[in-house]
């Protein structure tokens, strides 16, 4: 092939590459694509969760995990949040600060509550608990925490967002498109069958606690159902001996509580107290019992 032709044959390359990103570039939300969208939960997600450890080294004096999910340091409350944060103020560009404070608080609370009623419905488990915290609604959310979410949004919107569209924008530039869908496609199937992994996993590990530490929780009859049908068998037995162990567990979800007959709290790693909870401690900090989203 000539060079002529090789270049002539690359051209027309690059234009049915343009071409099919504007063909599936189609489906936007508040004028943003959903690529783009998917884009924002990925990296907000990541990094929630260093906000999250960082948090937790503050509070407690520890390294912890602050993850969502099994696998991977991604803390979704905050991918969600971020997302339905930045879509509406992309619309109305014009909104002052108090405006964006007022919108984010609002957003945050709502997916936050969202999110601990749905743990606590379907899954039996708290993530958090903000019962001591002033103006609290449920233990879901509080005054405190909607305070940081206001704040936190102005700053996305005015500050940190503009630089992730920047990026993204460098990496549209240096990334052919095909290339770049594929590595957006495959990180969001990773974290939604990770989602869908954690749930097992976590469902198995509360009933396992539950049972074999006769926790006196609201339906105990049906638990222990639960854990012969589950354990009963050797394999699967052996499988989740080994994958998602006691150890594993609490170290990858150390805050993670069930609520007994009495309506108190339990926190499932109290029954191991041999199990390390957290990575590293780096210095002993009495302020230890505030509590933040650990999703």
């Amino acid at each position: 092939m000539s060079k002529k032709n090789k270049n002539k044959t690359y051209i027309n390359k690059e234009k049915q590459e343009e071409k099919n990103s504007i063909q599936t570039s189609k489906v936007k939300i508040c004028g943003v694509s959903l690529w783009r969208i998917i884009g924002y939960f990925i990296i907000y997600s990541f990094l929630g969760y260093l906000i999250e450890v960082l948090y937790g080294l503050i509070t407690k004096g520890v390294i912890e995990s602050r993850q969502s999910f099994l696998y991977g340091p991604f803390c979704g409350i905050y991918g969600l949040g971020a997302v339905l944060m930045v879509l509406p103020f992309k619309k109305h560009k014009k909104a002052n600060n108090i405006q964006m404070f007022i919108g984010s608080a609002i957003i945050g609370c709502l997916v936050e509550y969202f999110i601990s009623w749905f743990g606590e419905t379907f899954m039996h488990i708290k993530w958090w608990d903000y019962s001591n915290y002033f103006l609290n609604i449920n233990g879901r959310i509080c005054l405190y925490f909607g305070i940081f979410w206001g704040v936190l949004g102005i700053w996305l919107v005015k500050k940190l967002n503009p630089r992730v569209d920047a990026t993204i924008d460098r990496w549209k530039r240096k990334i052919p498109n095909m290339k770049r869908k594929t590595a957006v496609s495959i990180v969001a199937l990773f974290l939604l069958i990770d989602c869908l992994v954690t749930i097992v996993a976590l469902d198995y590990y509360k009933i396992r606690v539950v049972v074999e530490n006769n926790v006196s929780v609201e339906q105990y009859e049906y638990y222990k159902k639960r854990y012969e049908e589950i354990y009963s068998n050797e394999k699967r037995r052996r499988f989740i001996e080994t994958c998602w162990s006691n150890e594993i567990m609490i170290k990858t979800f150390p805050n993670i509580k069930v609520r007994d007959k009495s309506g108190k709290n339990v926190y499932l790693n109290s029954f191991y107290p041999e199990i390390q909870n957290y990575y590293y401690k780096v210095f002993d900090n009495e302020v230890n019992n505030l509590t933040s989203g650990n999703l």
